[in-house]
Parts: C-alpha cells; structure tokens; sequence
C-alpha cells in the first residue's frame, strides 16, 4: 500500500490505494482524507487517476461537498476536482473513495 501525507495551511492530506499490483480488468480503488488541523476557509481537492485507470464511481463519504465533483481528462489520465467550502473548524475530517478498473494494455 502506498501512502502519501501532504501539509499545507493547516490542512494534512492523506491518500493511499488498496493495492499495488493489478491485472487487466481488476479494480483499483483510492481512499484520500483530508484532516483539518486549524479553522480554515474552505478547500479544493484535485486528485489525480492516472492513465490506464478507467474512474467508474466516485464519493464524498459522510459529508455534503458544495458541488459534484468535476472530472479533467488531460493527457496525464483524469483529474476528480473537489471543492468544501468553510467555515472547517479544527478536528474535522473529509473522505473521499475513488474506485477504477485498471484496463493499461501495451501494444
């Protein structure tokens, strides 16, 4: 399992994968939680899935996010961009699940 722990303005995010290595057709799902440490004004989220993932669901867990997420396909794969807006008061925590179907094949 990787992890990845970013802190930023009183903000840590975290985001892990369930597992590494995935055959052709398996899926692939992403947990990122982002904790707020001190009273912010808001926040957006973009995570990144990369190519060869197809994104097939989505979901803000135990929360009510202002707006859907948008999603932007680049050359890089698809980016799920979130947005919170505050008051966030310190000790509260945001979920967000993204599950994919891994689908990479090499010519």
């Amino acid at each position: 399992m990787m992890e990845q722990e970013v802190k930023h303005s009183g903000l840590v995010v975290s985001h892990v994968v369930d597992f590494s290595r995935r055959y052709r057709g398996e899926s692939v799902t992403f947990y990122t939680r982002v904790d707020v440490l001190h009273p912010v004004a808001g926040f957006g989220l973009s995570v990144n899935i990369p190519q060869g993932l197809a994104v097939e669901s989505y979901q803000a867990v135990g929360g009510d996010d202002d707006a859907p997420p948008r999603l932007v396909q680049d050359d890089d794969g698809v980016r799920v961009v979130w947005h919170k807006s505050g008051p966030l008061e310190a000790g509260t925590g945001y979920d967000y699940h993204y599950h994919t179907t891994y689908f990479y094949r090499i010519f």
